[in-house]
């Protein structure tokens, strides 16, 4: 990881229940929440390099999504990486060291995982999931994370933005 990268942590769209949770698709809502929110990281200049996404389908679908709104105006690449189904801070930790060299790393995945890894990231985490009434689907917050050389420094980082449908 290298100093002055962007890191927005993704949550995937609302989903529809089904018999078996890693296969649940994007419902309706979930869809035209994730496209609002794609639009809102072209309106802040925020489009990821790299997508690190987990290989659940409603994250498949999250994607798909934002990878069509935003390639309007730059190439997305996109990586799957399976730890980030059952995502915990470390996950996401080594998520982040796959888009060493990237300036804008968006990792596109689940909660509990992306709510403990804001709190390792920034010291007022708690403080502004409650303003903005926790990370609900298709929410990203575009964090700067802090760094000491190239090691990442928790709870150092600033939120620069943050969407929510």
């Amino acid at each position: 990881m290298s100093a002055n990268k962007t890191i927005v942590l993704a949550r995937h769209g609302d989903a529809s229940w089904g018999p078996r949770d890693y296969d649940r698709p994007l419902s309706e809502r979930g869809r035209a929440d994730v496209m609002n929110a794609a639009t809102f990281l072209i309106s802040r200049d925020l489009e990821p390099d790299l997508i690190v996404y987990s290989p659940a389908r409603r994250t498949r679908e999250s994607l798909e999504i934002i990878k069509n709104v935003c390639s309007r105006r730059i190439v997305v690449r996109a990586l799957e990486f399976e730890p980030l189904y059952q995502c915990t801070v470390e996950h996401i930790l080594d998520a982040c060291c796959l888009g060493d060299g990237i300036q804008h790393l968006m990792v596109l995945a689940h909660n509990p995982g992306l709510t403990d890894f804001l709190h390792y990231l920034v010291t007022n985490g708690e403080l502004l999931l409650k303003q903005h009434g926790g990370l609900t689907p298709a929410t990203m917050v575009a964090v700067e994370p802090a760094y000491d050389g190239d090691i990442l420094v928790p709870r150092k980082g600033k939120v620069l933005d943050w969407y929510s449908p």
